[in-house]
């Protein structure tokens, strides 16, 4: 992007081995983007690939920075956690996968990753929070997370949507 388009920065960011829709902008259309993420006012919609049917519903979790980058889940509050909300709908399972919409509502470090994992359904190819035997055995090296939509207001109040088609390379 810095090549081709001399000025423009992300406003936002995605973990690494997660694709998608990623926001760049410049001057006063990046000012107005970065305040509506920071005022939460941006909806982020993710595919994932578990392992394992998740139960659909709103999920919260209070996740602590820990030693090398990790992020771990507790359900009850600490003084380091930091209130982590996303709801999760398992829209297709079939054997040991599914399919699951993704939409946090909070923007934490390895949110819908650590989540996940915590409920038991890691996200296919995730080997830091993931099942490593179970990426092994689908050949998978890459996560299965895609952030495919964002919507937010523009100058007037009126949504924009963004929209990426989802790919999950398997090799």
């Amino acid at each position: 992007v810095k090549a081709n388009f001399p000025g423009f920065r992300p406003c936002h960011r995605l973990d690494a081995m997660t694709g998608g829709v990623v926001l760049f902008a410049k001057g006063a259309a990046y000012q107005h983007a970065t305040a509506l993420f920071l005022e939460r006012r941006v909806e982020k919609r993710y595919w994932a690939l578990t392992q394992g049917r998740v139960a659909s519903g709103i999920y919260t979790h209070y996740l602590e920075k820990c030693a090398g980058g990790m992020v771990r889940a507790a359900k009850t509050r600490s003084p380091r956690g930091r209130t982590a909300v996303a709801e999760f709908k398992t829209r297709l399972a079939q054997g040991d996968l599914a399919l699951v919409r993704c939409l946090p509502h909070t923007g934490r470090t390895h949110q819908l990753r650590v989540q996940l994992s915590a409920l038991g359904h890691p996200i296919l190819g995730d080997d830091r929070y993931g099942n490593r035997e179970f990426n092994r055995a689908y050949g998978a090296r890459y996560q299965a997370l895609w952030a495919d939509t964002l919507i937010l207001p523009d100058w007037n109040g009126r949504p924009i949507a963004l929209h990426s088609r989802p790919y999950f390379p398997h090799k």
